[in-house]
């Protein structure tokens, strides 16, 4: 009975020190883990900016995120009305302030493409650092929710999964969304106030797409959780990078750059540089305030 006895709690021994090794080898590739994911959550969080400009009055927030997307200091965000104050600030994660110069929008897309003076030591390469998602991949948002960071403070992160891909469908205001592409839907909470121009990232640390604008859903009466794919900024990029080799090529000799214009002198400056829309006199309005009428502000002459 004795030998039994021994035979049992030797057993009983056993069995302990195996489940001891199995949890704390688990335990370790757990802490392991979550040292991995701490460094890549840091070096992308340093890819990220605040952007601090027009808003601050009748529910309009002054604040959102861009994320920085060459060495030059171009910034990619969302097209806002944040962006329609001139020189809007950019802060970097290291809380240094500089003034941010809107080089491109793109109405469709709601997109802004920003440049500031300085050298980053750190960005999203967008040939090379970006990842496609298919739902039910784990990503992290990255973004200055509701502005609290205003200096050196690091931006909040929000861990959750790709809900599913499709097009975007609610309203903003009195209108609908503007941007037609695929969307990635996200099953945890990013529309919120200064979110807007965040990125999102995989667990590798790659970007998977950029946080989008406030979005509410009338039939099921919720805010719309999104994210614009990377490809999507990937391909803008790419465009507007063409079209400026374009524009900064030299023309053939006789062709014209206006329709209707062949073989007529372009040396005039408006022909040379082409027509705007603000030659034109036509300014986009990217946010209507509820109750406040449109007025003319100013005449160009």
């Amino acid at each position: 009975m004795n030998c039994v006895k021994l035979k049992l709690l030797a057993g009983l021994v056993w069995l302990f020190l195996l489940v001891e090794g199995s949890f704390n080898q688990g335990f370790k590739i757990s802490l392991a883990g979550s040292e991995s994911i701490s460094v890549v959550l840091a070096e992308a969080a340093a890819k990220v900016v605040k952007i601090v400009g027009a808003g601050g009055y009748l529910g309009l927030e002054p604040h959102q995120t861009g994320i920085l997307i060459s060495r030059d200091g171009l910034v990619l965000t969302a097209w806002s009305h944040v962006l329609v104050e001139p020189g809007v600030t950019v802060i970097l994660a290291d809380g240094r302030r500089f003034t941010g110069e809107v080089l491109h929008v793109n109405p469709r897309l709601e997109l802004a493409l920003l440049k500031i003076d300085t050298e980053c030591e750190t960005w999203f390469d967008l040939q090379h650092s970006t990842a496609k998602a298919e739902p039910g991949t784990w990503v992290y948002a990255l973004s200055n929710v509701f502005g609290i960071a205003t200096g050196r403070e690091p931006v909040s992160i929000q861990r959750g999964i790709i809900a599913g891909k499709g097009p975007l469908e609610g309203r903003r205001g009195n209108a609908g969304p503007v941007f037609r592409g695929e969307v990635l839907f996200l099953d945890f909470v990013t529309t919120n106030p200064g979110a807007a121009g965040g990125a999102l990232i995989d667990s590798s640390g790659k970007l998977v797409g950029m946080v989008g604008k406030p979005l509410f859903h009338e039939q099921s009466r919720i805010w719309v959780n999104y994210a614009i794919p990377a490809v999507a900024l990937k391909d803008w990029f790419e465009e507007v990078f063409r079209a400026e080799e374009e524009a900064t090529s030299p023309e053939p000799a006789g062709d014209s750059i206006l329709p209707g214009m062949a073989g007529k002198s372009t040396e005039s400056p408006e022909l040379a540089t082409g027509l705007t829309p603000e030659k034109l006199g036509i300014l986009l309005i990217p946010q209507i305030v509820p109750q406040v009428p449109a007025y003319v502000e100013y005449v160009f002459p």
